[in-house]
């Protein structure tokens, strides 16, 4: 196959936007292909692509022999649900909080109700380009799935960098992300205008369900800069959150059960 993987720190501002537009016009291609439901990629059929059961991607990374599996899904909602459990306190209460921000993140009436092929992970090894910088493959396409627009369509967090956990305002961003915003909302239909200027809160809430460090800085930046974009317990750091969700899922009954094992900080849920 020909090209090489991308180095993105290698690469020059004008290089960078090069790839940017390049990728939005891939997402564009993406939008010219609508499916009627949620799920993963599986195989093909006599008119078209499968789409099958939905393996959580941080479950595969775990063990292949250990998957969560459902679907396909007919709204984010749903799937949402299903992509994380934990067992630690803290991990318990970022849960709940999770669950309850759901509606906000990932609105009950969809922008759309068609789903569009979605990438598992834009990265720099996952992209080949040539010594101009001309994208010539991207590799990786195991984990595609099928997502709503607003998910579909957010800009990738490699473009993006820290600005993907810490920025709301797209004048902050770097010039490679506002180039391929830019592309995008020039290319693509008026529908999908609302889809490209949101997205910030689903990256945010796709990090804190797959998180394997509650106290990284990155999940500490993503979960307050959830917190703050969907105006819940915005304004409180990672500490008073925590004491503050004490109070507010005190009388959740699972809650509950996981503060009687403060001890050992763990309980089994199942």
């Amino acid at each position: 196959m020909p090209g090489k993987p991308l180095s993105w720190q290698a690469a020059s501002a004008v290089q960078r936007n090069n790839i940017a537009k390049q990728m939005a016009k891939i997402f564009v291609r993406q939008a010219m292909l609508p499916y009627p439901r949620m799920g993963w990629l599986n195989g093909t059929k006599e008119d078209g692509i499968a789409i099958g059961q939905f393996m959580i991607p941080e479950q595969l990374a775990v063990s292949y022999d250990h998957r969560i599996c459902d679907g396909g899904f007919a709204s984010c909602p749903n799937l949402q649900k299903k992509k994380y459990t934990d067992i630690t306190v803290e991990a318990y209460l970022v849960h709940l909080f999770l669950l309850d921000a759901i509606p906000y993140v990932f609105p009950l009436v969809e922008e759309s109700r068609h789903f569009f092929i979605t990438h598992p992970e834009y990265v720099e090894n996952k992209i080949l380009v040539d010594d101009n910088f001309n994208i010539t493959a991207i590799l990786g396409w195991t984990g595609a799935h099928t997502a709503p627009a607003s998910l579909a369509f957010i800009c990738p967090t490699m473009l993006l960098g820290e600005a993907a956990w810490t920025e709301d305002d797209h004048e902050a961003f770097p010039a490679p992300a506002k180039v391929f915003i830019k592309t995008l909302n020039r290319l693509l239909p008026d529908e999908f205008a609302r889809a490209v200027q949101l997205g910030r809160e689903g990256h945010r809430f796709g990090l804190c369900c797959g998180a394997p460090d509650l106290h990284s800085p990155l999940f500490i930046q993503a979960f307050q800069g959830l917190r703050d974009s969907i105006h819940i317990d915005e304004g409180l750091n990672w500490t008073d959150w925590l004491e503050f969700a004490h109070e507010t899922y005190r009388e959740d009954l699972e809650s509950e059960a996981l503060m009687d094992g403060s001890e050992t900080g763990t309980m089994d849920l199942s």
